[in-house]
């Protein structure tokens, strides 16, 4: 499998932020983040008991005029609005999305809801139709969703640690070994320094870390080199602009949260240079005191009565 990333990459997630509002997979969020820097996209698809597949988070059927509680798997696309009733903004069927990625040359990551095994074939036969393979990423997610999308040949997957969330580390690690996926992405609150070279020394080429709408958290994933998916606006320069007043109030939070103190001068200011040097980021900090001495002491201890 070829390195289809160039980098550190920042991934809008389900189509990226539109003013205030998350997960909208609609054309107007894509448009909207593309412009503004992003090259990389993640959208939901759901699959349609017609074979159709739209741009849209499972369990939001009612936003699209869908009735009875069906799901999106047992109505037809005559049955579904493509414009939000609420936002009034725009879902895509599959044909489309693809044909702005093949237009605007974006890549775009494809998390399945439903319908596994026929929407990864749709997703494969609509994108080699628009010669569009090579922009194309499925998520897999267990060991059958694996199989699906290596069957069809997709030139490009990645494996998502939430979907064996359950696992332990060393079982997620063993997942790799077996199904060797060159691309893996976890939660940020998963990952460590550790667990990532555990993950890397299996043959992943490329680890991306869900970031949420922590926007000083991706900039510190981004100066260490991996990829990111958020909910924050596009990040110029993440190597620059590094927030250190923020970082030095998050530090505090740590101590005060876990140590019941705040740090001294000394601890505070080489936690803070690693960090803004990207040789560390909050999570390491936090780990760091969680495995403290001091810490395993704190909670050892009896509870006044």
């Amino acid at each position: 499998m070829s390195n289809i990333f160039n980098g550190p990459t920042q991934v809008a997630h389900a189509g990226g932020l539109w003013k205030s509002m998350l997960y909208t997979n609609s054309e107007e969020a894509i448009l909207k983040n593309y412009v503004d820097g992003f090259r990389f996209f993640e959208i939901d698809l759901a699959g349609l008991a017609d074979g159709h597949v739209i741009t849209a988070h499972d369990g939001s059927e009612a936003r699209f005029g869908v009735t009875g509680g069906k799901k999106f798997g047992e109505v037809s696309l005559s049955d579904v609005s493509l414009t939000c009733l609420k936002t009034r903004l725009t879902i895509l069927r599959l044909e489309r999305l693809l044909e702005i990625a093949r237009d605007l040359q974006m890549k775009l990551i494809l998390d399945v809801k439903n319908n596994h095994e026929l929407v990864y074939s749709k997703i494969y036969n609509v994108a080699k139709s628009l010669d569009a393979l090579h922009l194309v990423i499925p998520q897999a997610y267990n060991e059958r969703t694996v199989e699906n999308v290596k069957g069809l040949g997709f030139p490009h997957w990645l494996m998502t640690f939430w979907g064996i969330g359950r696992r332990s580390p060393e079982e997620k690690v063993q997942f790799c070994e077996i199904h060797r996926p060159s691309i893996v992405w976890m939660r940020a609150d998963t990952w460590s320094p550790n667990f990532e070279a555990q993950v890397r020394n299996t043959g992943v080429q490329d680890v991306g870390l869900h970031a949420n709408m922590d926007a000083v958290r991706s900039r510190e994933f981004l100066r260490r080199g991996l990829h990111v998916m958020n909910d924050c606006t596009y990040i110029d320069a993440y190597d620059e602009d590094v927030d250190a007043a923020l970082i030095s109030e998050q530090i505090n939070a740590l101590y005060r949260l876990y140590l019941k103190r705040k740090p001294d001068t000394d601890g505070l200011n080489k936690k803070l240079d690693r960090v803004v040097a990207g040789k560390s980021t909050i999570n390491d900090v936090r780990v760091e005191i969680i495995n403290s001495a001091e810490h395993k002491a704190l909670i050892r201890k009896p509870a006044a009565k």
